[in-house]
């Protein structure tokens, strides 16, 4: 009542959800025995569409786990009241001899849960990433589980295990694998994420393959766990196939890092796909042992290389010589689909830029591009007024944080933009931005509604 902010909350709805079934569900089950068994399974009926809608995954042996940390529940909240109380109370030195006893198995007892955990996600198939469920599934769900359990007490005739299994193959068939059955549509996606000062960039080809274009910021911490992963999950993606990598700068790699390091709990990572290794810093040279390491499959692409997925080019256009300053030696690449043309500059400026020019006006004098990934977060620095008039793009999308330090974008670049009549769109209004497109016709929304 305090704080109604509560019912948005997932892990409000997990702990209401495990009591309500331990209440309604678990007596279904009485006289089965194992009832540590029926309470787990009691359990996860109830809460699996909040952990749908909150966590986007599914833990496959969750059943089995909570058979070993229900029953120590008991000894952490018996124990912790009392060692709490003994401390409130001030005796608890003299009683202990200066540790409080009872408080420290609490400690043990949690350090053995996150051991238990670790050893679990690391058994083959521990999570299914599902995506975000839909309300009207999730009310679905609950309509049908309540009209099964009102059968279930009216009929007292019915076997108590054929009840229960009725049950269980309701939580079983809700499973919803998408990653798995995931089916082409012919469309292909791109958002930007809002990761604020930094570039991130998702993309799902015609025929369901996933590719990411650099990640991360500079002012957002951890952006791969709270940003990038929360994301991908959302949208039933547990695996990348491609991440392309556009340069070494901390705010195009910091999260992609994190994802190499967080593998196990977040989202693998099938190949990633470097610049021209002429071009590479130290950064990269670092990110391709950590991906190594990992045994994450690694590749070089050239100027003038291609990877297709169906009628999908994804094309390096640049760098195509080395301008030894950084950004300049961006990779670029450009995703051609039938009618429609992106086109992805990371950083890339001055020398680089006029190299990209020289590519742009002799391979592709003919593409009318329909969407720009403005270079730089909208750098005066980029996006000269001679590139532009090359590329001329219908739509000029612009990542950059929110009343950021650098001053991105600045005000030069979207005078440029507006001078040829192109739409910007940025985070710092829209928040992540998506284009969806069948090759011929284009729809582009905000996360932000207005």
């Amino acid at each position: 009542l305090w704080n109604p902010l509560y019912l948005l909350d997932g892990g409000f709805w997990l702990s209401y959800g495990a009591i309500i079934a331990v209440i309604i569900i678990l007596p279904i089950f009485e006289g089965l025995g194992f009832q540590g068994f029926w309470a787990s399974i009691s359990i996860n009926i109830v809460t699996l569409p909040v952990l749908l809608y909150y966590c986007y995954e599914v833990p496959t042996y969750a059943v089995f786990l909570n058979m070993i940390i229900v029953p120590l529940m008991t000894i952490i909240l018996s124990f912790g009241m009392a060692g709490s109380l003994c401390e409130l109370l001030f005796v608890a030195e003299g009683i202990f001899g200066g540790k409080n006893l009872l408080i420290k198995i609490c400690g043990l007892i949690l350090k053995l849960y996150e051991k238990i955990c670790e050893i679990f996600i690391d058994i083959p198939g521990s999570r299914i990433v599902t995506g975000q469920k839909e309300m009207w599934q999730i009310y679905l769900y609950y309509i049908v589980l309540i009209m099964i359990v009102v059968i279930i007490k009216r009929r007292k005739r019915a076997t108590r295990l054929v009840c229960g299994m009725i049950i269980m193959n309701l939580f079983i068939l809700f499973l919803p694998v998408n990653e798995m059955i995931k089916q082409a549509n012919g469309e292909i996606s791109i958002t930007m994420l809002d990761v604020s000062q930094g570039d991130a960039l998702f993309v799902r080809g015609p025929n369901g393959n996933t590719y990411f274009i650099d990640g991360g910021s500079s002012d957002v911490n951890q952006v791969g766990k709270y940003k990038i992963e929360p994301f991908l999950k959302s949208q039933s993606v547990g695996k990348l196939d491609y991440v392309f990598v556009s340069h070494g700068d901390y705010d195009h790699i910091s999260g992609i890092v994190e994802m190499i390091e967080r593998e196990s709990v977040g989202i693998a990572i099938e190949t990633i796909v470097f610049p021209d290794k002429r071009v590479w810093g130290e950064e990269l040279m670092e990110l391709s042992r950590l991906a190594l390491e990992k045994g994450i499959r690694i590749v070089e692409m050239k100027a003038g290389q291609i990877l297709e997925e169906g009628e999908m080019k994804i094309s390096c256009l640049a760098p195509t010589e080395v301008a030894g300053e950084g950004n300049a030696d961006s990779m670029v690449i450009a995703i051609n689909y039938k009618e429609f043309d992106i086109l992805f500059t990371g950083d890339v400026e001055a020398e680089g830029e006029r190299n990209l020019e020289k590519n742009l006006e002799s391979a592709y004098q003919n593409v009318k591009w329909e969407v720009l990934k403005v270079a730089h977060h909208g750098s005066k620095n980029s996006t000269s007024e001679t590139f532009l008039e090359c590329v001329n793009p219908v739509y000029s999308l612009i990542s950059a944080g929110r009343e950021n330090s650098y001053g991105h974008p600045h005000a030069e670049v979207i005078e440029r933009l507006k001078a040829i009549n192109s739409t910007v769109l940025s985070t710092q209004d829209n928040g992540a931005i998506t284009i969806i497109t069948d090759g011929n016709k284009l729809k582009i929304q905000g996360y932000v509604k207005e």
